[in-house]
């Protein structure tokens, strides 16, 4: 009888190819006279029970059955396989009637050594996608997993196909019933990451109605995180030390290659950086706030470049060229849903700054982190359209951004929203920590601003919350992981703590952030009016005039009463732009935000 020498399946007599995975099978010899067959192959796998089986071995270490009365031998020139355990075990765990059991069994041997992960995706959906068989997606996957487990990291992939074990008959298409599994899964045994293969065609995002203002709706993974579907506007409640790392790979049609790619360099490259090298890159309006952010990361003597200083050219230039291997990357620029660039800002000119091949062939691996309106833009675009797709394909580990119009400040003193996000990220990845986790706290580092200093989320810290999302693999780290041999917290619920999965509501803080039309009198607008004024590009006021800039203003009160808004809006030439400026009851400005 005859096993794949790659997933381990029994094998038809004869067939050249796997029937499970579609590997192609070495040649074998029949050995005259004793009946049994000499393996000629890489892995051997055991005739009773399929298990792999090691150079060495005198009985399988799974049925134990004596290799010796199975009659099999082993070639001198055998090598080890690449995979140390059986790797059906990493793609099928969740499509076995005892997932629940060897999941939590995963838990409990990786607890206090190794972080525990999930890659979700469906993987025939993707390989249609990337225009290539299920066993060449599947093989790229499973040697990614050994290269993830020598850093520490164990990742079982959880398939949204048809007929699995965990989750019934029906293959799980929406957020809703993705989210459902997903908890399934984790109160059995709490993983850390979330890695989700594949664009939204694959794994979906969920759109949430914007109830703040801008954008009319927002796509997001941020519930992938929470595992709550509820809209953040509604007031739920969350604790973000229990949310899951989560970061995706999207996909694009036919580019198997750049698929292949990412996973190429993440192998190599995560856990691999020595020094750290710092760029940054600011809209010169922003330059002051900018390089407060730099400060905490900046592990060289350059300072934030400026645009328009910078063009399409000279930042290319400035990034690639100029002899330094920059891997620590923060960009302070606009964005824009009508065009594929980052721009500068001057007074009211809003050059093109970085365009998506500046990041073509690049050099090492680096992490990026962009404040830019619709800076991780992908949804709809080709590669060649979208800044975010082109970095990962070109050795970009973890890049963190917006899918909507993102809100910052432009001094540090206002410090808020994109800025903190973004600053926060790179000063944690700087320090060591994985991406995903350098994610979440600076998502909680904006919430304790937020709550200090007014009590309670307004609406463009929600918006910000849920619209910037992690890209890439979110345990990527710049040195070695320095959470492994030492975890504890989320896997202590998963080995014998109650609960062992989330369960919200979980108190932390109000995500509440409604905000209603509301009246101030009219010195206090005046003087609001009059502090805006130098923001916005107004200088004229006749009717008409302001007719044609599609402006527009509206004066709101936080729902806990304490502080007031006034959003303006005008058309500039990257599409619809804000400013907003928060006061309280007596007219003092406690926060001014500007769209990037």
């Amino acid at each position: 009888m005859a096993f794949c020498e790659n997933c381990g399946a029994r094998l038809t007599p004869g067939v050249a190819f796997c029937e499970n995975c579609g590997v192609k099978q070495s040649s074998r010899s029949e050995k005259g006279g004793s009946g049994h067959t000499e393996f000629i192959a890489e892995h051997h796998f055991c005739e009773e029970c399929g298990m792999k089986l090691n150079p060495g071995d005198s009985f399988c270490e799974n049925c134990g059955t004596s290799i010796a009365s199975l009659g099999m031998s082993f070639p001198q020139n055998t090598q080890k396989g690449i995979f140390d355990d059986n790797p059906n075990e990493r793609f099928d765990l969740f499509n076995l009637f005892t997932w629940a059991i060897k999941w939590e069994d995963v838990a409990k041997k990786v607890s206090g050594e190794k972080e525990l992960g999930i890659i979700l995706t469906n993987l025939s959906v993707l390989a249609s996608q990337l225009g290539v068989t299920e066993a060449r997606v599947r093989e790229v996957i499973l040697k990614y997993i050994t290269t993830a487990k020598r850093r520490g990291v164990e990742y079982y992939v959880l398939r949204l196909e048809k007929n699995s074990v965990c989750f019934g008959s029906d293959t799980p298409r929406d957020v809703e019933d993705i989210v459902a599994l997903l908890r399934k899964v984790v109160d059995v045994a709490r993983p850390k990451y979330l890695f989700i293969l594949g664009n939204e065609s694959i794994v979906d995002v969920i759109n949430w109605d914007n109830e703040g203002h801008g954008d009319p709706d927002v796509d997001s993974d941020f519930v992938y995180s929470v595992l709550d579907t509820t809209s953040p506007w509604e007031g739920q409640d969350f604790n973000l030390t229990e949310a899951l790392r989560v970061g995706r790979l999207p996909s694009s049609d036919g580019d198997f290659d750049g698929f292949e790619n990412y996973f190429l360099v993440a192998a190599e490259g995560i856990g691999s950086v020595e020094d750290i090298h710092s760029f940054g890159l600011s809209a010169q309006v922003w330059e002051e706030e900018s390089q407060f952010e730099f400060e905490h990361f900046r592990h060289n003597s350059r300072d934030v470049e400026t645009s328009p200083d910078a063009g399409v050219e000279e930042s290319r230039e400035m990034l690639v060229y100029d002899g330094k291997d920059y891997n620590l990357l923060f960009f302070n620029l606009h964005g824009s849903d009508q065009a594929k660039y980052w721009y500068g800002q001057r007074g009211f000119d809003y050059p093109e700054a970085v365009s998506p091949d500046i990041f073509c062939d690049y050099a090492v691996p680096f992490f990026l982190g962009v404040e830019a309106c619709y800076g991780a833009r992908y949804i709809g675009y080709t590669t060649e359209e979208s800044i975010l797709k082109t970095a990962l394909r070109n050795k970009c580990l973890a890049f963190l951004g917006s899918s909507r119009i993102a809100m910052g400040a432009s001094e540090p003193e206002f410090r808020s929203c994109a800025d903190i996000v973004i600053g926060d990220f790179l000063k944690h990845v700087a320090c060591g920590e994985t991406a995903g986790d350098a994610h979440i706290l600076s998502l909680k580092a904006l919430i304790r601003k937020s709550v200090s200093e007014q009590d309670c989320l307004d609406a463009d810290d929600v918006m910000t919350i849920v619209e910037f999302s992690l890209y890439g693999d979110p345990s990527a780290c710049i040195g070695k992981n320095k959470n492994t041999g030492k975890i504890k917290g989320l896997f202590k619920k998963a080995v014998g703590g109650v609960p062992k999965g989330i369960r919200i509501p979980m108190p932390d803080v109000d995500r509440a952030s409604k905000m209603y039309l509301a009246e101030v009198n009219a010195e206090i607008e005046a003087k609001i009016d009059a502090y805006a004024a130098k923001y916005l590009p107004i200088s004229r006021g006749d009717e008409i005039y302001m007719k044609g800039l599609g402006f527009s203003h509206k004066t709101y009160q936080l729902q806990n009463g304490k502080l007031y808004n006034k959003t303006y809006s005008f058309n500039s030439k990257l599409g619809k732009s804000r400013v907003s400026v928060y006061f309280d009851k007596d007219g003092n400005i406690r926060k001014t935000t500007f769209s990037k």
